[in-house]
């Protein structure tokens, strides 16, 4: 008995999966199904492709979110797929904007804890 027969036959219905299990990516026409959405959320929640290291962190997107979804996609389908739901010019500069207030606050801390007077 092979692991396919041991699978619910609703887990590759259609309407979870989209028209096939294996299909690869087909760029901007992709199709996105739920079972694909919720596989993306998870992977964007865990590395969060924003800022200085986008791009290694979509490194992780893409394989994290392979892993869950029964349709194969790259880093360009995602960005393509992430920029048509998000502004991510502005997600980049609201990151960028926090880093840089965490080392101002860094480099303020560690003037107090040296007790010098801050510069």
């Amino acid at each position: 008995m092979d692991s396919d027969s041991l699978v619910s036959p609703a887990l590759h219905s259609p309407a979870l999966t989209g028209p096939s299990v294996s299909t690869p990516s087909d760029g901007p026409d992709t199709i996105w199904t739920t079972a694909m959405e919720i596989a993306l959320f998870r992977a964007v929640a865990r590395h969060k492709p924003v800022g200085l290291h986008k791009h290694f962190r979509m490194m992780g997107v893409v394989e994290e979110y392979n892993r869950q979804s029964p349709i194969k996609l790259n880093a360009e389908d995602i960005w393509l797929h992430l920029a048509n739901m998000y502004d991510l010019t502005s997600l980049d500069e609201m990151a960028s904007a926090h880093a840089r207030e965490e080392e101002n606050d860094l480099v303020e801390l560690k003037w107090q804890v040296s007790g010098e007077d801050t510069p």
